[in-house]
C-alpha cells in the first residue's frame, strides 16, 4: 500500500514543479497580452514575480524544516538539504540576475541564465521527490517480505503433506489437501 506524501512536502514539491514547468513553458520570447506593456517589460515583470515567489518558497522550506525537526527529523533534514542546495546553487541570485539581464536587454545571457535556473530547480525537485521514492521502496520491500512469508508458509504445508504421504496417511485426503494448498 502506498503512503500518501505529507502535505508540506507535497506543497514544496508542487511549488518547485510549478516553477520548473513555468520556466519550461514560458520561453523568454513569450508575451502576455494582458496589458499594453512592451513584451520586454511583461517578461521582466513576470520573472520578477517568479523570483519573489521563489524567495517565499525558500522561507517556507526553512519554516517547514523547523516545524518537522522534532516530529519527523528525516523530513526536516531533507528540506534543509533542499534549501542548502538552493543556496549553494544560488538559485535566488540566479533568478535576480535573470531579471537584470532582461532589464538590460541582454536576452542571450537571459536565455542561458534561465536554463541554469531550470536545471537547478529540477535538481531540487528531484531531491524533494527522493523522500517519496524512499517511502515507495520501503513499501515495495514490505510487499516482497509478505510474498516471501506466504511462499514459506506454502512450502511448510507442502512438506507436511509430503511427510504425511510418506508416513502412509490417507492418499485421497492428502490429494485433496494438496490441491487446496
Amino acid at each position: 500500500m502506498r503512503r500518501a506524501c505529507p502535505l508540506p512536502i507535497r506543497l514544496a514539491v508542487m511549488m518547485i514543479a510549478a516553477f520548473v514547468a513555468n520556466l519550461a513553458a514560458r520561453p523568454l520570447a513569450a508575451q502576455d497580452n494582458v496589458t499594453n506593456e512592451t513584451p520586454s517589460k511583461q517578461l521582466e515583470r513576470r520573472q520578477t514575480e517568479l523570483a519573489d515567489k521563489y524567495q517565499r518558497l525558500e522561507m517556507l522550506m526553512l519554516k517547514m524544516s523547523e516545524f518537522h525537526a522534532d516530529s519527523d527529523p528525516r523530513r526536516a533534514a531533507l528540506l534543509k538539504q533542499a534549501l542548502g542546495r538552493s543556496k549553494d546553487r544560488q538559485v535566488s541570485a540566479q533568478m535576480q540576475e535573470l531579471v537584470r539581464s532582461i532589464e538590460q536587454q541582454h536576452l542571450k545571457e537571459a536565455v542561458a541564465e534561465q536554463s541554469e535556473v531550470r536545471d537547478s530547480l529540477a535538481q531540487i525537485l528531484e531531491l524533494l521527490l527522493s523522500e517519496d521514492r524512499a517511502d515507495r521502496l520501503k513499501d515495495e520491500q514490505n510487499r516482497i517480505k509478505s510474498y516471501i512469508k506466504e511462499v514459506e508458509r506454502l512450502i511448510r504445508q507442502q512438506r507436511g503433506i509430503l511427510g504425511r504421504t510418506e508416513g502412509g496417511d490417507d492418499t485421497q485426503r492428502l490429494g485433496q489437501e494438496q490441491a487446496n494448498t
